[in-house]
């Protein structure tokens, strides 16, 4: 598979490759990730491919807005706090997930990102539809904070790479709020105390 290298303003390409389950990484706010259509089980099954990741594991749910979250996700006015003022942001929330909405290889809770980003979030609204994402690298590797550490582990796994610069250079935090308990499932710049002071405010 040839890769292409590309940059933010390539919309276009961008887009027509998503839309043909196409894998591309693109740098956010916190670390490179891989993403792809969420609704093309095709495209679902490449991105572990790309990667050499387990299927074991799940893939989070990148929106452009925030307040597209209630589409996928059940919300109640803890979790809207928590979202009205840390999301946008290096923040992925784990809620549980609507009956009638069917995600790929997600049960009964599902991972919602919305990047603080403003070259992804113009690629999110670009493309016109949620992508699965996850790290742009492959699996057992760390996570990759420039271009050239994606395009060593993944050129001609993947259909493209979108080249730009990463500010954080951390993941994000992965917090678990289901049936009012919180849980920090992967440390990051967002801290436990600071979404359990947000969720408890009045």
């Amino acid at each position: 598979m040839r890769t292409e290298i590309l940059e933010f303003k390539d919309f276009d390409k961008i887009k027509e490759i998503v839309k043909n389950d196409g894998v591309v990484a693109f740098p956010t706010e916190t670390v490179y990730g891989l993403g792809v259509r969420y609704d093309s089980f095709l495209a679902y099954k490449k991105i572990f491919e790309a990667k050499k990741r387990p299927e074991n594991k799940t893939l989070t749910l990148m929106l452009y807005d925030k307040e597209d979250i209630a589409d996928y996700a059940i919300i109640d006015k803890k979790i809207r706090k928590v979202i009205d003022f840390l999301m946008p942001g290096e923040l992925t929330l784990v809620l549980p997930k609507k009956e009638n909405i069917e995600i790929f290889g997600s049960d009964s809770s599902i991972g919602i990102r919305v990047p603080d980003n403003k070259e992804t979030l113009e690629l999110l609204k670009n493309v016109e539809i949620p992508l699965f994402v996850t790290s742009a690298n492959l699996s057992g590797f760390p996570a990759t904070n420039s271009f050239s550490e994606v395009n060593e582990q993944l050129n001609g796994r993947i259909e493209a790479i979108v080249k730009g610069d990463i500010k954080n250079k951390r993941p994000s935090t992965v917090a678990s709020i289901i049936d009012g308990k919180i849980t920090i499932l992967r440390e990051g710049p967002i801290s436990l105390e600071k979404i359990k002071e947000v969720y408890d405010s009045e």
